[in-house]
C-alpha cells in the first residue's frame, strides 16, 4: 500500500510538471520574412543571427525566469544568460535563446541551444552552422552589382584610350600648313553673341530627382522581379521605407530595411534603421517580441547614440513579453 502511494505521488508530480508548460510551437530562425514573421530554418551560417524560440501557453501571469544556454561545437558554453519576465495569463508567450554570428565570429559546427523555464528544461535543439564562402555571402543583387562594376571599369578604360587617340589625331590636324584652310574652333567667340546666353543654352538641363515615393514604387517593382533585390545606396533605404509605410505598404517598407546591417556593415545609419524596423514590427506587424530584441540590441550596442534613449522610452511603453 505504501509503495502504491509513493507511485501515485510521483505520478501526480510528473503530471504537474508536464502541465506546467504547454508548448504550442518551436523552431530555429535567422531573421524575419517579408510578412514580418520569424523564418524557420534547419541550419544556419556563421554570419547569421541564430535564434531557437518556443511559443507556449501562459499560466497565471506570474513572474518567470528563462535560462538560455548555447554551447559551441567543442562543448563550451558561449551564452549562459537568464531573463526575468511576466507571463501573459492564458495568452501566447514567447521565449528566445540565440547568438549573433556577426558579433561573436561563430565557427562552423553543431551548436546546442537549451531553454529552461523556472528551472524546468522545456526545449533543446541541435543546430548545424555552416561556413559561408565569400561569393556565397553575396545575394543575386550584389553579384549583379559586381558584374556591373567590372563592366563599368572596362568602359572607363576603353573611353580613356579612345579619348587619347582622338586627342592625338586632333593635334595632328591642328599642325596643318599655315596657308591651309582653318576651320572655326568650337567655343570661339561669335561677333554679337552674348557669351553668358550661349553658355546657358549649351548647358544640359538636369532632370528632376525622383521623390522617395517614386523610388518606393520602383523598389517594389524590382522586388517583385527579384525577391533578393537590395538598394545600392544606404542613404536611400530609410526614405524609401518611410515613403512605402506612409502609403500603407508595410511589406515593402520591411523589405527595404531587411538586412541593412549586413549590406552596409558599420554604416552610421544602422541605429536609425533598427529603431524604424522595431516600430514597424511592433505597430504594423504586431510582433513586439522581435521589436523588443532589436531595441534591446540598439541600447546595448549603441548606448551613446542619440536614438538609444528613444529605444529605451519605446521599450518602456511595450507590453512585457518573453
Amino acid at each position: 500500500m505504501r509503495l502504491l502511494l509513493v507511485f501515485l505521488a510521483a505520478l501526480s508530480a510528473a503530471i504537474d510538471v508536464a502541465a506546467a508548460t504547454t508548448i504550442l510551437e518551436e523552431g530555429v530562425s535567422t531573421g524575419v520574412t517579408r510578412r514580418g514573421n520569424l523564418n524557420k530554418v534547419s541550419k544556419a551560417f556563421t554570419t547569421d543571427q541564430v535564434y531557437y524560440w518556443i511559443r507556449y501557453e501562459g499560466t497565471d501571469g506570474k513572474k518567470s525566469t528563462m535560462h538560455c544556454v548555447v554551447t559551441d561545437p567543442n562543448g563550451i558554453p558561449i551564452d549562459d544568460s537568464k531573463d526575468v519576465f511576466e507571463e501573459e495569463a492564458g495568452g501566447d508567450n514567447w521565449t528566445m535563446c540565440g547568438v549573433d554570428g556577426d558579433e561573436m565570429d561563430l565557427a562552423a559546427g553543431t551548436y546546442k541551444f537549451q531553454i529552461s523555464l523556472n528551472g524546468e528544461k522545456i526545449g533543446e535543439r541541435m543546430v548545424p552552422v555552416e561556413a559561408r564562402s565569400f561569393f556565397g555571402q553575396l545575394s543575386a543583387r550584389k553579384k549583379y552589382k559586381y558584374a556591373l562594376g567590372v563592366l563599368g571599369l572596362i568602359i572607363l578604360v576603353g573611353g580613356w584610350v579612345l579619348k587619347k587617340v582622338r586627342a592625338k589625331k586632333a593635334d595632328g590636324e591642328a599642325a596643318a600648313p599655315a596657308g591651309g584652310t582653318r576651320g572655326v574652333k568650337i567655343g570661339a567667340k561669335v561677333a554679337g553673341a552674348d557669351p553668358v546666353a550661349v553658355a546657358a543654352s549649351a548647358a544640359p538641363t538636369a532632370p528632376p530627382a525622383p521623390s522617395p515615393a517614386d523610388l518606393a514604387v520602383d523598389f517594389k517593382a524590382r522586388l517583385a522581379k527579384d525577391p533578393a533585390f537590395k538598394l545600392a545606396k544606404a542613404e536611400e533605404v530609410l526614405p524609401i521605407a518611410k515613403a512605402a509605410r506612409a502609403a500603407g505598404d508595410s511589406k515593402t517598407a520591411i523589405a527595404a530595411v531587411r538586412g541593412f546591417d549586413k549590406t552596409f556593415p558599420g554604416h552610421a545609419l544602422i541605429p536609425d534603421v533598427f529603431v524604424f524596423s522595431a516600430k514597424l514590427l511592433a505597430e504594423d506587424f504586431k510582433n513586439p517580441d522581435m521589436a523588443r530584441k532589436i531595441l534591446e540590441h540598439v541600447v546595448a550596442k549603441y548606448p551613446g547614440h542619440h536614438l538609444a534613449q528613444e529605444a529605451r522610452n519605446y521599450l518602456k511603453g511595450m507590453p512585457q513579453t518573453a
